[in-house]
């Protein structure tokens, strides 16, 4: 899951394009591992379990992203 996700496209834009739905980023992270499990060649169990893993780990993303605070624009504070 830590490769997964560590290779996986998760900028803002791609957030975004996924309208921030956890379903539709499920689908693209498992068509991203397609090929890492075609060379892997994991058992069905194994499969269900990866399916499993990438459906809770995009829940709690999503979930956190969502619940961050926006962060205010920088003009606004003055450093001194």
């Amino acid at each position: 899951m830590v490769e997964l996700f560590a290779a996986a496209d998760l900028t803002d834009r791609a957030f975004f394009d996924a309208d921030g739905d956890t379903a539709k980023l499920v689908r693209i992270l498992r068509h991203q591992m397609e090929e890492k499990r075609s060379r892997v060649g994991l058992s069905a169990e194994a499969e269900r379990y990866a399916d499993i893993l990438i459906a809770e780990c995009c829940d709690c993303y999503v979930r956190i992203v969502v619940s961050l605070a926006a962060f205010p624009p920088h003009g606004r504070f003055k450093i001194e």
